[in-house]
C-alpha cells in the first residue's frame, strides 16, 4: 500500500481526505463528526488452531489498527506477532507477548512494533500461539472520521469462499484483501456474481508465497461495469486469508464484510 493515484471517484469528492487501498492511497472526503461506527464483528468460538492472520493494515498512517486479543483460558498464553508488508518482508522485529489466564490486550500497531522509522506502511499480521491460540479482532479506524471496522483474525482455509457482498458505484466502495500465508504458491480465481446468480467476471491470479494484495473489487475485476452489486467468490487451491471492507467515499462509514468457507 505505497503511493498510488486515487480512484476517479474519490479525486471529485468535495473533500480530500488519505484511506489506503491496495498498494497506495485512495483520496475520500473528510468528515470530522462521527456519523456511524459499524464493528462488523460477530461472537465465534475460540479458534482450534494455534495461528492466525490480519490480511491487511496499516500503521504510521492516516487510519489506524488496534489489536484486540483475548485469552479465554485460565492459565497463560504466550505468543509471536509477526508484522510483514504486502511483498512478505519483515516489517519490524517480531513481538513476544505473554497474556495472564482470562486476561485482554488492546494495542494499536504502532505500540506493538518496533519501527525504524515513522513513514507510513502497510501489510499483513501472523498471530501464532506457542501451544494454543488466543481469540484476536483488528480494528481499523478513522481517527477523523470515526469510522470503524472490526474484522475476526482466523487461520487460513483452502476451498471456496462467499463474500455475501459487495458494491461498486459512485458513492459506495468495496476494498478486497487476499493473503497466501503459506510457503508454496497459491493458485486463485475470484468469481464475480449478480444478485440474480449470473456471472458477472472470472479473474484467475496466482498468489506467491506469503504475498498479500489489497484491491478495490473494480481493480481486482477490471471488468466490472462501473455500478455493479452482488457476490464474490473466491476458489483458493491452498490455504488462504481474506479481507473485505464495504465503506462509503466521503469516508464516513467503514464496516467488515464477513466470509463463509462453503462445503465442498
Amino acid at each position: 500500500m505505497s503511493g498510488r493515484a486515487p480512484p476517479e471517484r474519490a479525486v471529485s469528492a468535495p473533500a480530500a481526505r488519505t484511506h489506503s487501498l491496495a498498494s497506495g492511497l485512495v483520496q475520500f472526503g473528510a468528515c470530522p463528526q462521527l456519523s456511524l461506527i459499524h464493528l462488523g464483528h460477530e461472537s465465534r468460538p475460540v479458534p482450534a488452531g494455534t495461528t492466525s492472520f490480519q490480511p491487511h493494515l496499516e500503521w504510521n498512517g492516516l487510519f489506524q489498527t488496534r489489536l484486540l486479543l483475548m485469552n479465554p483460558s485460565a492459565g497463560p498464553r504466550a505468543m509471536t506477532l509477526r508484522l510483514r508488508t504486502a511483498a512478505g518482508i519483515q516489517a519490524a522485529p517480531d513481538f513476544r507477548l505473554t497474556m495472564p489466564g482470562f486476561s485482554t490486550v488492546s494495542r494499536t500497531i504502532e505500540a506493538i512494533f518496533t519501527f525504524p522509522d515513522s513513514s507510513p506502511g502497510a501489510g499483513w499480521l501472523e498471530v501464532e500461539g506457542d501451544e494454543e491460540g488466543v481469540v484476536a479482532t483488528a480494528l481499523a479506524y478513522d481517527p477523523g472520521s470515526g469510522a470503524a471496522a472490526a474484522s475476526a483474525m482466523l487461520a487460513g482455509a483452502a476451498g471456496s469462499w462467499s463474500m455475501p457482498f459487495f458494491i461498486e458505484d459512485p458513492q459506495y466502495y468495496t476494498g478486497l484483501a487476499i493473503l497466501n500465508p503459506g510457503a508454496a504458491p497459491v493458485s486463485v480465481d475470484v468469481l464475480a456474481y449478480s444478485p440474480s446468480g449470473t456471472l458477472i467476471s472470472a479473474v484467475p491470479l496466482v498468489l506467491e508465497s506469503r504475498r498479500g494484495k489489497t484491491r478495490l473489487v473494480s481493480q481486482w475485476i477490471s471488468s466490472l461495469p462501473a455500478e455493479s452489486t452482488g457476490q464474490i467468490v473466491i476458489q483458493a487451491s491452498g490455504p488462504v486469508s481474506l479481507l473485505a471492507y464495504f465503506g462509503t467515499d466521503d469516508g464516513v462509514a467503514l464496516a467488515a464484510v464477513p466470509f463463509s468457507l462453503l462445503p465442498q
